[in-house]
């Protein structure tokens, strides 16, 4: 994860991305988040992909992601995937 992705605003975690943004997604200029409604310009906004923010319904991030991101650690955590 590149560190211009994330968007750190008081205690909430923004991972950003420069897909295609379209009405009625959240979107940050780095000081607020808020949702596209097609009235501003999107010079220097980013598509929010993930958060820990509970309050958008976007997919969440993990506490071992959020770890990962504020502890600065430069090897991503162990990933463990399971067959059954």
């Amino acid at each position: 994860m590149n560190k211009e992705n994330i968007v750190i605003i008081k205690d909430k975690i923004y991972i950003t991305s420069k897909e295609e943004i379209s009405v009625g997604d959240w979107i940050t200029n780095t000081y607020k988040v808020f949702q596209y409604k097609d009235d501003c310009s999107l010079l220097g906004k980013r598509k929010v992909t993930m958060t820990n923010d509970s309050d958008l319904d976007i997919p969440q991030l993990k506490q071992e992601d959020i770890d990962y991101i504020l502890t600065g650690k430069k090897e991503m955590p162990e990933i463990k995937l399971i067959i059954k």
